[in-house]
């Protein structure tokens, strides 16, 4: 009975955070409505802005229902973080060679083509390298390990499966809405590489931190050589 309710609450909460996560967007009505913003004359900037709010509001409420998992996993995490960052790295590297390759097969196949979901990500890092330094680094690799990492792993208990789905789901969402061409769409499958690899080092490790960590350093690395890069 007791394992019963808990997969229940599972479920429960995946559902909540997938949900959560898909109509986000809305929370952005609350400082559009308190500053009396004007929808139609809003910059660039200010869409950015109004993400990274909704990003806060969603860190917030998943803090909030995975507290105590969390917490668990903090405490866990300090106790071997040798260990755990020892798996995280290892499968990060497996994982990045993977999305490497297959990038290069991609541009080999379709020559000129490009991933727009990187497009966006770069104009973004170009213009307000700042603002993308804060959202691709800290708050995106939270909320998207608890929405396709926590969630899957909560819910689904064959870990083929979780890490299937949550590695394949993790590489629609970067082209689903974006991708215009055939090539274009094709670029989810570099993104599942590494979605699978964090899925993998999160079931290794179990710990919640392992991919997050190093979902974090991924992205915190790649935004720093951009930023580099375009020497700003």
């Amino acid at each position: 009975m007791k394992t019963y309710l808990i997969k229940y609450k599972n479920y429960i909460k995946g559902i909540i955070s997938i949900l959560l996560f898909l109509l986000s967007s809305g929370f952005t009505i609350l400082p559009i409505v308190l500053f009396k913003l004007d929808i139609n004359h809003l910059t660039y900037k200010d869409h950015l802005l109004l993400s990274i709010f909704s990003y806060i509001i969603l860190l917030i409420l998943y803090i909030c229902i995975y507290k105590k998992d969390l917490l668990h996993d903090l405490k866990d995490f300090k106790k071997r973080p040798n260990k755990i960052m020892d798996i995280g790295f290892k499968y990060w590297i497996i994982g990045l060679f993977f999305m490497v390759i297959s990038n290069l097969i991609i541009i080999k196949l379709f020559p000129g083509s490009s991933s727009n979901n990187e497009n966006a990500v770069q104009m973004y890092i170009k213009n307000f390298p700042i603002i993308a330094l804060i959202s691709t680094s800290i708050l995106g690799p939270f909320i998207e390990e608890i929405v396709f990492r926590k969630t899957w792993k909560d819910m689904i208990k064959n870990p083929l499966l979780f890490i299937l789905i949550s590695g394949i789901a993790f590489g629609m969402m970067h082209v689903v809405g974006q991708a215009n061409t055939i090539a274009e769409f094709i670029y989810f499958i570099p993104y599942s590489a590494l979605g699978i690899s964090f899925a993998y080092m999160y079931y290794k490790s179990d710990n919640f931190f392992t991919s997050c960590l190093m979902h974090f350093i991924h992205n915190l690395v790649l935004t720093l050589i951009s930023i580099l890069s375009l020497g700003l």
